[in-house]
């Protein structure tokens, strides 16, 4: 289905898009990655948050937290551990892994299924690789993977939400081709953040 039948779709359809694309296990969400990335050694896995290893996401909250604390500290947010971890701990969260030969979290990504603004909308929440694995083509197998998730859910955009003063992210995104979208705050609003999108 284009991105156009898409648009064209009832608003009650969609959302019965994004409740199937919210039953999906697991397992049928990695079935759906065709083509899978091989970055050296790494396995990239997917998990919901009740199959989620404990291990594993303290491990993931870890490197959340190491990779973004202070730049959640600069921003009009502020730095809320419970709140992320309530965040994180939602059902509806959804989890790409990428796990090294040791079997520790070096990267993840944290994404759901939602409307955003009528649109049927894969949203990643965080996007995080460790120091020691970035430019590896870590980051970018992981928005492969979302592509695709995506296209076989039918969701029309990937949306991330991108600080300004975050210049590293934002040349990432926009590498893969994320542009500001239509609902990102405007100037006159003076957010320290950008709603970026992908069209699928």
């Amino acid at each position: 289905m284009t991105g156009y039948k898409l648009v064209m779709l009832p608003y009650h359809l969609r959302k019965e898009l994004v409740a199937r694309a919210n039953g999906r296990t697991s397992e049928e969400l990695f079935q759906f990655i065709d083509n899978k990335p091989q970055v050296g050694e790494l396995k990239f896995e997917i998990f919901t948050r009740s199959d989620l290893p404990e291990k594993l996401f303290i491990e993931m909250f870890n490197l959340l937290e190491s990779n973004m604390k202070s730049l959640y500290e600069r921003s009009s947010w502020g730095w809320d551990r419970e709140k992320k971890v309530e965040e994180m701990n939602n059902k509806a969260c959804r989890y790409i892994v990428v796990i090294n030969e040791v079997g520790s979290v070096v990267g993840f990504c944290h994404f759901r299924f939602d409307m955003e603004r009528g649109r049927t909308a894969l949203y990643c929440y965080e996007i995080q690789v460790a120091e020691h694995y970035r430019r590896q083509g870590v980051g970018t197998a992981i928005i492969e993977i979302v592509k695709q998730l995506a296209a076989k859910t039918k969701m029309l955009n990937v949306f991330v939400t991108v600080f300004k003063f975050n210049e590293n992210s934002l040349k990432f995104f926009v590498k893969q081709a994320f542009v500001e979208d239509t609902y990102s705050p405007t100037k006159e609003e003076h957010a320290d953040y950008y709603i970026l999108s992908k069209q699928i």
